[in-house]
């Protein structure tokens, strides 16, 4: 299990992706001071239940019923369930904006996202090697619906954000 990972806003990569100008990098210059995105995973075992309990797995001790999931993580030994967020500081921020300035925010939002999801993917590598990593999201397709999103905290519980 890994604690919370130390994420740095890549001013450089915002800047190129953003590609504004006058006060919007005004805009830009503010989002990166007040930016804290955060991310944080944990190393679970997988045990497929399917042959008791059906579309079923363990993820260390905590289980999943999804068909997809139980598909996604057949033949695997391990998983890496991680969380990631642009952190509050950064919503609230945005949230606060006028509705002129909050595409441009939206889109600073998303990359600060982007960069933590990114330091998740170094950590492990870094830690474990090479490795072929995917990614879901409870609630983001059906058949793995959004109160998958519970047993999924309770497997990341131990970890302060």
């Amino acid at each position: 299990m890994n604690g919370p990972l130390n994420v740095h806003i890549c001013e450089q990569t915002l800047y190129n992706s953003v590609r504004i100008k006058n006060e919007a990098n005004l805009l830009l210059e503010l989002a990166i001071k007040i930016a804290r995105p955060k991310a944080a995973w944990s190393l679970a075992p997988i045990r497929d239940l399917s042959l008791e309990f059906p579309h079923t797995v363990e993820l260390g001790a905590i289980r999943f019923q999804s068909e997809l999931l139980t598909k996604n993580l057949s033949g695997l030994g391990r998983s890496f369930a991680f969380i990631a967020t642009e952190g509050l500081e950064l919503a609230s921020w945005a949230g606060s904006l006028p509705p002129a300035k909050k595409p441009a925010a939206f889109l600073i939002r998303y990359l600060s996202l982007k960069q933590a999801e990114k330091k998740v993917e170094e950590n492990l590598k870094e830690l474990f090697g090479p490795l072929s990593l995917g990614a879901m999201s409870p609630g983001v397709l059906p058949q793995w619906p959004i109160s998958a999103q519970e047993p999924f905290f309770e497997l990341l519980k131990p970890l302060p954000l």
